[in-house]
């Protein structure tokens, strides 16, 4: 079973009616219980590799803990520590080299060695493992460096791993932010409930309505890519941006729906990334939990932008940067088109943080340069105050979209590498795009059929581009509402609440394709 199943919301509703009727005290077994059943569902017999990762992260951190407060010499404790903090972290990445990177690493190695050696793995890739073996491993490293406490209850642990809104996708969560929700006494909340089942929807939306159907056409060109003009790839390019995120943000908004349903509160995954202005804007709005994973156990821990010494290196922070990129590229796929995107990224991110440092060098010289210095003087003065001109304020906001556009396009060519089927495909698409002869576009034909499968009638499209916009522009006004909810009588809002949800509905059930795809994350 997963979200976008028709009987899932109805399961779900049921469960819930349960979940708040049983005494508090047993659910917790309930959710843990209904957690295993979900993944089961989806992955079968690899729930064994998700309660094994479970049984040994909980008894390494509840050992880790101990010795925090154990009489052993320094020496011994640490020696002790750091033994059963290497089983935790070879089990984990052991558990992801085998059943996601063994075949990614004989195919390297055969094609090195020009011979075949190593015989392929026939093991299917656990759903969610990446995700829930960062959010495990994340928890273990926060207890080695004591900054977190060990949960001594083995079903509130497991269900902080398997907490199944999140357990294929994320959200990662922190066990300090999520372990304390979990055993907290929570009763029904309406508000949460209309809440949670408006996100529901909206990512059931996102997904149905606009991911799965963009998919039709970028599908359709991916597969081939040498069939179609320049012009037409980054049309699939530019679709495949709108697919990704709403793919993804929309399984983000279920989860986080379904959570706050249950009264639990999920960190927030985007914050409408592509409006980022910068690439380091735009990696704190995209897949937000996971930058954060890589900023606290990867980035600080090699040296962040510091020197051995202490003192800052902005070379050092870049090489960083790049260590991440790697790993983030890595850690999407067992395939080369995601180490490159992930290079691409940190090739922005380092020219970036580079011009930022000649702008700031250009902008100092200019204060020290004492003829300048005079200029901007006046410049400042309450005389000429150009920065409170109508001009200035347009051209501010127009070097913004300026800004925001090359962003995006940036992103773009990324997500080229990223979609491709292989490097070949990538390279091929990047060439066509940027090398290929533009003289003429027959792009109009190209899009007939693609078209046709991606629109059922003639109607679909203009009555689509109705409701899209409505339904952003309403779930925008309904996040800024907890910001003025406190003023209000909270029942006011209850009937625009189920006025849009079941517009909602309405929507998906008349728009949504006839075959959805899974989650594009799921195979991560």
């Amino acid at each position: 079973m997963s979200f976008i199943h028709d009987y899932f919301l109805i399961t779900f509703l049921i469960f819930l009616c349960v979940y708040f009727n049983v005494d508090y005290k047993y659910r917790k077994f309930l959710l843990l219980i209904t957690s295993y059943l979900f993944y089961f569902s989806l992955a079968g017999k690899c729930i064994f590799i998700l309660l094994f990762t479970t049984l040994i992260d909980y008894y390494v951190g509840l050992t880790l803990y101990q010795f925090q407060y154990s009489h052993n010499n320094d020496r011994s404790k640490q020696n002790k520590k750091n033994l059963l903090f290497l089983l935790s972290l070879f089990t984990n990445l052991l558990m992801l080299f085998i059943f996601k990177y063994y075949n990614f690493f004989v195919d390297n190695f055969s094609f090195l060695s020009a011979k075949e050696y190593l015989p392929y793995s026939n093991l299917i890739l656990p759903a969610g493992i990446s995700f829930y073996t960062f959010q495990s491993l994340g928890y273990i490293i926060d207890i080695y460096n004591e900054k977190a406490e060990a949960e001594k209850n083995f079903v509130t642990y497991a269900l902080y791993i398997s907490f199944f809104p999140q357990l294929l996708s994320g959200p990662i969560e922190k066990a300090q932010e999520m372990i304390p929700q979990l055993i907290r006494k929570t009763n029904f909340d309406f508000d949460f409930f209309m809440d949670g089942l408006l996100r529901f929807s909206f990512g059931l939306f996102k997904k149905l309505v606009i991911a799965d159907r963009v998919a039709i056409v970028v599908n359709i060109v991916y597969k081939n890519p040498d069939n179609y003009s320049w012009a037409m790839l980054v049309v699939a390019t530019f679709l495949y941006s709108i697919q990704i995120y709403c793919d993804f943000s929309g399984y983000c908004d279920m989860a986080i729906g379904i959570s706050k349903m249950l009264g639990i509160k999920l960190t927030e995954n985007f914050q409408i990334p592509y409006f980022s202005s910068s690439i380091k804007e735009f990696w704190k709005r995209w897949h937000i939990t996971l930058g954060r994973w890589f900023r606290v156990y990867v980035y600080i821990p090699i040296g962040g932008n510091r020197n051995t010494d202490g003192s800052p290196s902005i070379f050092r922070g870049l090489f960083n940067i790049w260590v991440v990129f790697f790993l983030c590229g890595l850690w999407h796929g067992a395939n080369w088109t995601f180490v490159v995107w992930g290079m691409l990224h940190a090739f922005y991110y380092s020219i970036e943080t580079i011009l930022g440092v000649v702008k700031e060098k250009i902008a100092n010289s200019i204060n020290a340069n004492t003829n300048l210095g005079i200029l901007r003087s006046i410049y400042n003065s309450k005389y000429f105050t150009l920065s409170s001109s109508t001009i200035y304020k347009f051209s501010s906001i127009f070097i913004l979209q300026i800004k925001i556009a090359i962003t995006f396009i940036l992103v773009n060519i990324a997500w080229i590498f990223f979609r491709a089927n292989n490097l070949s495909d990538a390279v091929f698409i990047f060439n066509k795009i940027f090398f290929s002869n533009h003289s003429s576009i027959e792009i109009k034909n190209e899009l007939i059929i693609p078209l046709q499968n991606m629109f059922a009638s003639s109607l679909d499209l203009p009555i689509i581009m109705i409701v899209l916009p409505i339904s952003i522009l309403i779930t925008y006004i309904l996040i800024k509402i907890k910001e003025i909810k406190s003023n209000f009588n909270s029942c006011a809002w209850v009937p625009l609440k189920s006025s849009i949800f079941y517009i909602i509905i309405l929507s998906i059930m008349i728009f949504k394709v006839s075959k959805y795809a899974e989650f594009i994350y799921f195979q991560f």
